[in-house]
């Protein structure tokens, strides 16, 4: 437990360093900037970045002590390359949200092949509003790494004993999260960008999905705390 520990204390530091790096560089307003518009919360450009250290690094980490569902980390990385895509050229909102569909569509079905039409579908559209939900609140300060840092925490705790590489997987989220955070308070000198905060929605649900059909729907807890961040923080 104290390798995990300095492991996640380690990924905390590593994602605040390396953003950190990047902003005073100025790498990171090369790459992708979120340049303030009339919906914005933001008054002067902001790079949105955050993303393209907090996944890998949680990633990486979450490896090192487990081996949590390489399918559930391979398609949060290609939605992690997708978005980044996004945020610095743009794409069609058509071709994010097939790419978003087609992610969740492959999760649901490696998951659980025998869901009814019904439930699938159900799943499935939830898992999208997830993944929109979280790039949603990318633009306030601190809102949706507060969300990442609390609702994530929260899944670890229940899925420690029953799935504990999926438990691993959301401590890392949270450590990663937390080193973001320290650059995303107001006022906030990072985002997320869509790099991060579909991943995060994605994984969001899926970690809640995998909860669901594993644990017997213990799930009710973690959601309860992603719904309280969320009112907390509106």
């Amino acid at each position: 437990m104290t390798g995990l520990l300095w492991t996640l204390l380690i990924a905390c530091g590593l994602t605040f360093a390396a953003l950190r790096l990047m902003l005073g560089r100025g790498w990171a307003e090369y790459l992708a900037i979120d340049t303030p518009d009339i919906r914005s919360l933001h008054a002067s450009p902001i790079p949105r970045v955050g993303g393209l250290v907090m996944i890998p690094v949680a990633m990486a980490s979450s490896l090192i002590f487990s081996q949590p569902p390489r399918l559930v980390l391979a398609l949060a990385a290609g939605l992690c390359a997708v978005s980044f895509i996004d945020d610095r050229w743009g794409l069609p909102v058509f071709l994010r949200l097939l790419a978003h569909a087609l992610a969740v569509i492959v999760l649901c079905r490696s998951l659980e092949p025998s869901l009814s039409t019904w439930t699938f579908a159900l799943a499935a559209v939830t898992l999208i509003w997830s993944i929109n939900l979280f790039n949603f609140m990318d633009g306030a300060d601190g809102l949706a790494g507060g969300m990442a840092l609390f609702g994530f925490s929260a899944f670890g705790l229940t899925m420690l004993d029953a799935m504990p590489a999926m438990a691993y997987l959301a401590f890392s989220l949270v450590a990663a999260a937390a080193g973001f955070l320290m650059l995303n308070f107001s006022p906030a000198r990072v985002f997320m960008g869509d790099a991060g905060s579909v991943p995060l929605g994605f994984l969001a649900g899926g970690i809640g999905l995998t909860c669901w059909l594993k644990m017997h729907g213990r799930s009710g807890f973690h959601c309860w705390c992603f719904r309280r961040s969320w009112r907390m923080r509106r």
